[in-house]
């Protein structure tokens, strides 16, 4: 057996509820931890105008407006994403999952949706130690094709750009 292409599931309700509950029960105990996080378990970017002062944060929250608008992603909740997306379950999924392996020493939480849509970032692990971002993921459902070969191709110019 290849790589074929699986038939894709139909979306199921019962499914997306319990990703909802799996993150909201990470996003509580993250809280109580002083990790700010959304219920969705994504970091919460209005956590941190007074680190970064309210106008880098209205202005990353206004690009990201602008971006979601471009995406046609703007305007919806991060329920209404789950449920809608197959990219945002596999990203709540790997949460999940990484948390569930890794949490004893790491926090695994959901980048920012500016860090999703600008930066291209969307799973965050975090020492619990330290505080400091281990390793940033990018999940791409697509193993195969133009999208494939289109994200593959910007990470590869990411990283030469960037440093890895």
């Amino acid at each position: 057996m290849g790589f074929e292409k699986m038939p894709r599931p139909e979306r199921d309700g019962s499914r997306i509820e319990k990703l909802e509950s799996a993150l909201f029960a990470f996003a509580e105990a993250y809280r109580a931890e002083g990790i700010p996080v959304t219920d969705s378990c994504r970091v919460d970017e209005e956590q941190f105008r007074e680190l970064y002062g309210s106008e880098e944060v209205q202005h990353d929250l206004e690009t990201l407006q602008k971006q979601e608008k471009r995406i046609g992603t703007f305007g919806l909740s991060e329920a209404e994403l789950l449920r809608q997306r197959e990219g945002e379950q596999l990203e709540a999924l790997t949460v999940i999952v990484l948390n569930k392996f890794l949490a004893e020493n790491f926090a695994v939480v959901r980048t920012s949706r500016y860090d999703d849509v600008v930066h291209k970032a969307d799973t965050l692990i975090l020492d619990r130690k330290s505080g400091e971002i281990v390793c940033a993921l990018d999940e791409v459902e697509d193993i195969r094709g133009e999208r494939f070969a289109e994200k593959r191709d910007d990470v590869i110019k990411r990283n030469k750009e960037q440093g890895v």
